[in-house]
């Protein structure tokens, strides 16, 4: 396409600048608009739904174009990102009224999916990673870059890959930066996976020396050992390579990244993707989050959802917040006034992050004192406070007084939202700026009066003065008044019924007044910039105190629910137990009302019961149960009150949360692949000290198949791990597990049938149920009638056919009804019993009963798999049948 335009001045600076940045959208300032051409004018006016026109650039040829509005450009420019694209933005970087032939251009940022600061919801985070591997050794930085929130941590040894790639899907990235490790130019690719944009970075960025210079230079310090990252080589050097990355596409220093916190993935609590899906933590207006989130500030909001992906396990933590939530929920009063004081605080992580940037308008800086200013009514509010934890954040509060002071000064309260439309700046702030707006002003009134004194010697009154943007000032006389025109007026323009005319006196004004106003416009910029650079040096102070607030929100946030729900402050410990008496679903309750959830006792440990077996009819609330005690532990450790009337939470390193069907299908995978992979990552990852949760293992495959497979987890969780379980099932054979494990414990949510009516509880009792009341479930549903009669026979039939005529099959080798082999730490070696015939009985006769007698003394019970076992039932079915 080049070779088919011709070059002119303006398209050779295009070029230039679409050279240095070939795989962005250019988008190039003209005037009023932002103009993008040829290939990105075809893919901005696809992806934006705005008309391609074309520019003509010399006979013959025309090139594409299309272009948005510069003061809407923030709204495009999201769109083209959120759809794959990078964006650079060229401006004009001199007065196009100084300037001498063509006005200079650079682009001046580059948006990227990681580095959007606009159009972003206010109590999200958007997060970019920067992740390098070398040998068994993984690290990984994180940055928010519109709050200049940077954290990084790494992995060693051969998990260290995958444990990053979990923290990745954790954090959930829009952008990932990695080294492109072959040093030829190509690239290697991006070392983890995931739904994020993945961009190449020269590998050199990623050298330890190097962004361990870059770090402590963006820092102002003389090392990195303050901030803990001794020995966390990998760590730095991502975090290195993640600055500069930042630095280089917003074509500033980042002021506003002013420190890092460097953490160890064990430092909490992990939840992996698919425990916060199925337990709905984060899903919008219904999960978790949306019922406890109360916070009156964005900073509060995403720090509340931070200490949700990141419980913690560290007691003192947890009774920190948790001392901090009694004392806002035991004085009303202060909790209100706090809360009405952080009502009037704007996001100040978000407005450092645009004064960082240089994209904060005169508005951003009112709110910034404007916030500052209710800092310190907080402040005083929380004199006083007993909490240790609200004590230390009342102490990290500071006003920045200088701040304040330099903002309310300068800034006038009035001011626009755009630097560009003037008026920005206060009077008596600058006396240049004071001197021109007077001559601005005075210039009108000197208009006013030439024009009255023109009338009285031309003796024209219908005369008047005007102005336009082509002949600046004029003085317009009627045709029926042109003979009365003095000698010294100078015809400029001729409409249809005036001329317009010029005056040595009337130009020496035009140059008085809008040299004025040139120069006033440009001074007003000059002296806001240099304001906005000095409100960046205090930067570190406010986003300590935006981190204050934003504790302080969270904690007053957990009050303000506690309080309105009826929740009660959890004991935590590093105890075995879980207990939760009266314990509801924090969102379920939500939806039914308080007066129609039936809240259920739950009690789990690991030196008693461990593993519960959990039996019941579909609908009845097994599943709630499982949900209520992840989530009532997930709040826990968290810092907030729980629903229950009383709760103990030893904490729990990790929580799982296995439940659902559903294809992967973009992977190839089947639901019951999906199933499987997920107890996989279970069985290998979890400890003593986690909570699982299983919810209906085995319905992706075959009734025998199933069992088989819920029967091996079950005992390897309980023999292997030792980890505290809940597991519900429909194989009511499980049952059987409380003989065989001395820590598994049966349990049900109770339904009463009456003539056919089912009834549900939504009650948690000790033992097990043999039904699940699937026909009765399926007319609830409204399938229709003859359906549900034609289920009944068939149901009726199959346990007609049962052998021992109940609603069981049996599985591995026995019967519901017979004695079950006991696990080896309550018998070690536990014979299978014989039973002889009762007299009168037929017992095997002749040569078929001894081939079943040796069958059996052959065997021996506890070393059969379950396939072996369901195999000998046929076989020794197919010999009684001999003896019949």
């Amino acid at each position: 396409m080049r070779s088919a335009v011709k070059s002119t001045p303006m398209i050779e600076q295009y070029r230039e600048l679409k050279a240095k940045h070939p795989q962005s959208i250019l988008m190039f300032r003209l005037g009023d608009f932002y103009e993008m051409f040829c290939e990105d004018a075809v893919i901005g006016s696809r992806e934006l739904g705005i008309v391609l026109t074309s520019r003509e650039v010399g006979p013959g040829n025309r090139m594409p174009m299309c272009g948005v509005p510069h003061h809407a450009v923030d709204s495009y420019v999201a769109t083209l990102v959120a759809n794959g694209h990078t964006v650079a933005i060229a401006d004009q970087v001199e007065d196009p009224k100084k300037a001498r032939g063509l006005v200079r251009r650079e682009v001046i940022r580059i948006v990227t999916p990681g580095t959007m600061t606009d159009r972003i919801e206010p109590k999200e985070s958007n997060f970019l990673v920067a992740v390098v591997a070398y040998g068994s050794r993984v690290g990984l930085a994180v940055c928010d870059g519109s709050t200049g929130e940077l954290a990084a941590t790494e992995a060693a040894g051969p998990d260290a890959l995958q444990l990053i790639s979990d923290e990745v899907s954790r954090i959930s990235p829009s952008e990932c930066i990695y080294p492109d490790n072959r040093g030829d130019g190509s690239v290697q690719g991006c070392p983890i996976f995931g739904t994020f944009s993945a961009f190449a970075r020269p590998a050199r960025e990623f050298d330890r020396v190097r962004a361990e210079r870059l770090l402590c230079e963006q820092f102002g310090v003389a090392s990195l050992e303050g901030y803990g990252a001794d020995g966390m080589e990998m760590a730095v050097g991502a975090a290195g390579a993640l600055v500069s990355y930042l630095r280089e596409t917003q074509m500033t220093s980042v002021p506003h990244i002013t420190g890092i916190r460097i953490y160890r993935l064990g430092d909490f609590m992990h939840i992996d993707a698919a425990t916060r899906r199925n337990l709905e933590v984060f899903q919008p207006k219904t999960g978790l989050v949306s019922v406890l989130d109360s916070t009156l500030t964005a900073m509060g909001g995403r720090l509340m959802r931070a200490w949700f992906e990141r419980p913690s396990i560290s007691v003192e933590e947890i009774q920190a917040r948790l001392d901090a939530v009694a004392e806002f929920a035991s004085n009303t009063f202060l909790r209100a006034d706090v809360r009405r004081a952080l009502g009037g605080v704007c996001d100040l992580e978000r407005v450092s992050g645009r004064i960082g940037y240089r994209t904060a308008g005169p508005r951003d800086l009112l709110a910034l004192a404007a916030s500052l200013e209710a800092v310190t009514a907080l402040g005083n509010m929380l004199e006083g406070v007993q909490s240790a934890r609200l004590a230390a954040v009342r102490g990290e509060l500071d006003c920045v007084p200088e701040a304040c002071e330099l903002v309310r000064a300068a800034i006038s309260p009035d001011a626009p939202a755009s630097v560009s439309d003037g008026g920005i700046i206060r009077a008596g702030f600058d006396s240049e700026i004071d001197s021109l707006r007077e001559s601005a002003a005075l210039g009108k009134e000197w208009i006013l009066r030439l024009e009255a004194g023109e009338r009285e010697r031309t003796g024209i009154k219908s005369l008047k003065v005007g102005f336009n943007q082509v002949f600046g000032y004029y003085v317009e006389v009627t045709r029926a008044n042109v003979h009365l025109v003095p000698e010294d007026y100078v015809r400029k323009q001729t409409l249809a019924n005036a001329e317009r005319y010029i005056t040595p006196e009337l130009k020496e004004l035009e140059s008085r007044i809008l040299g004025a106003e040139e120069r006033l416009e440009s001074l007003e910029v000059e002296v806001y910039n240099r304001v906005r650079e000095q409100i960046a040096s205090y930067l570190p102070r406010v986003l300590r105190t935006a981190r204050a607030v934003a504790q302080i929100d969270v904690l007053a946030s957990f009050a303000e629910v506690a309080q309105a729900n009826g929740y009660v402050r959890p004991v935590v410990d590093s105890g075995p137990a879980i207990v939760a008496r009266e314990a509801r679903h924090p969102v379920l309750e939500q939806v039914l009302g308080p007066s129609r959830y039936v809240p259920n006792d739950i009690e789990i440990s690991r030196e008693d019961g461990r593993v519960l077996i959990i039996t019941g009819p579909n609908m009845a609330g097994k599943s709630t149960v499982l949900a209520t005690l992840g989530l009532i532990t997930l709040m826990a450790q968290a810092g907030s009150f729980v629903p229950a009337r009383e709760a103990t939470v030893g904490i729990a390193d990790r929580i799982y949360y296995r439940t659902g069907s559903y294809d992967d299908i973009s992977a190839g995978k089947s639901s019951f692949m999906v199933e499987l992979l997920e107890v996989a990552r279970i069985l290998n990852t979890a400890s003593e000290r986690s909570l699982v949760l299983v919810d209906e293992l085995g319905r992706g495959t075959s009734t025998y198949d199933g069992m088989a497979l819920a029967w091996a987890v079950a005992e390897w969780l309980h023999d292997s791990i030792g980890c505290r379980t809940l597991f519900t099932t429909h194989y009511h054979e499980l049952a059987a597990l409380e003989e065989r494990l001395p820590y598994a414990r049966n349990y049900h949510v109770g339904a009463v049938e009456r003539g056919g009516e089912l009834t549900f509880l939504y009650r948690l009792c000790r033992g097990s149920v043999d039904r699940s009341y699937g026909v009765n479930v399926a007319r609830m549903a409204g399938l229709p009638r003859e359906v549900v009669r034609r289920a009944q026979q068939i149901l009726r039939d199959l346990e007609r056919a049962q052998p021992q005529g109940g609603h069981q099959m049996t599985l591995f080798g026995w019967t519901s009804e017979e004695p079950v082999p006991t696990h080896p730490e309550v018998a070690a070696t536990q014979a299978p019993s014989s039973k002889e015939p009762a007299s009168g009985e037929a017992g095997p006769s002749g040569v078929w009963g001894e081939r079943i007698a040796e069958r059996l003394m052959g065997i021996d019970p506890d070393e059969l798999t379950p396939r072996e076992a369901l195999a000998l039932v046929y076989e020794l079915r197919a010999l009684a049948h001999q003896v019949e």
